[in-house]
C-alpha cells in the first residue's frame, strides 16, 4: 500500500510543479487554475484531492526520506481539505478573488513557493 500512495504523491508533485511553470511562465494561467476551483463541486473535489494526498502522504512517511516533513506536510494537506468546507463557498471565493487580483509578480511568487512544495514533497518521499 504504501508503494501506491508514494506514486501517488510523486505524481501529484509532478503536476503541482508542472502547473507551478505554467504559472511563472504566465501569471495569466495561475488566475485561471485559482478561479477554476471556485465551483461547490469542484470545491468538494480538492477537498477530496487533498484529504487523499494528505494521508498518502501520512502512509509513506514511515519509510519516507524525510519522515518528518511528509509527516508535516499530511498534516497540512489534511487540515487544507478540512478547512475547504468550513470556510464555505463564499470565503472561499472571496479569497480567490484576492488572489487572482494579485500581480503578475505575486502570481509568479505563488507559483514558486507550489513548485518548490511539490519538489519537497517528491524529495521527501523518494
Amino acid at each position: 500500500m504504501a508503494h501506491g500512495s508514494a506514486l501517488f504523491v510523486v505524481l501529484f508533485g509532478i503536476v503541482v510543479i508542472s502547473f507551478s511553470a505554467f504559472a511563472i511562465v504566465n501569471p495569466d494561467f495561475m488566475r485561471r487554475a485559482v478561479g477554476y476551483w471556485v465551483t461547490p463541486a469542484r470545491l468538494a473535489v480538492a477537498t477530496a484531492l487533498r484529504l487523499s494526498l494528505g494521508a498518502a502522504l501520512l502512509i509513506v512517511a514511515v519509510d519516507a526520506r524525510l519522515p518528518a516533513v511528509a509527516r508535516g506536510l499530511g498534516v497540512l494537506t489534511i487540515f487544507g481539505g478540512l478547512i475547504i468546507p468550513v470556510l464555505g463557498v463564499q470565503r472561499i471565493e472571496a479569497l480567490a478573488e484576492r488572489r487572482i487580483a494579485g500581480s503578475d509578480l505575486s502570481q509568479r511568487v505563488w507559483g514558486a513557493i507550489a513548485g518548490a512544495i511539490g519538489a519537497l514533497m517528491i524529495y521527501a518521499v523518494t
